[in-house]
């Protein structure tokens, strides 16, 4: 069948409503009625200015990006941190306890642990006496 097509003939085929290829069908092909060829500047030109979305695309617009807009975020966050953060009372340093209260303290313990352990053991023996 290929071989019985002639020079500007092809077999064509398309898809049904349901998406099945339909059965071949021989057409006329016409050559292209331009050139494979590149254009030349004052073609470039005519052709923009011909064009109806020229009006539209040829101005040039400086969006933000949203990597920008991300940015610009961060860094206002951050400023408002930092405010924040020297806004807040700061907080004195702990003292030192001095050498007298350190002995006294630990004194303390000895003296009341001491005296707990006596009145424990003296409690059983009381009661291991009876």
């Amino acid at each position: 069948v290929l071989t019985s097509l002639g020079i500007g003939e092809a077999f064509v085929t398309a898809l049904s409503e349901k998406g099945t290829p339909t059965p071949l069908v021989a057409t006329m092909m016409r050559a292209p009625m331009s050139r494979m060829d590149v254009l030349t500047e004052s073609e470039i030109e005519a052709s923009i200015a011909k064009s109806k979305l020229a009006k539209k695309y040829n101005e040039v617009l400086d969006r933000e990006s949203a990597y920008e807009l991300l940015n610009k975020k961060i860094a206002e966050a951050q400023e408002v941190a930092a405010e924040q953060e020297a806004e807040k009372p700061t907080r004195k340093a702990k003292e030192e306890p001095s050498t007298t209260e350190v002995i006294g303290k630990s004194i303390t313990k000895v003296v009341t642990s001491a005296s707990f352990i006596r009145g424990a053991f003296g409690l059983l023996m009381k009661m291991f006496k009876r």
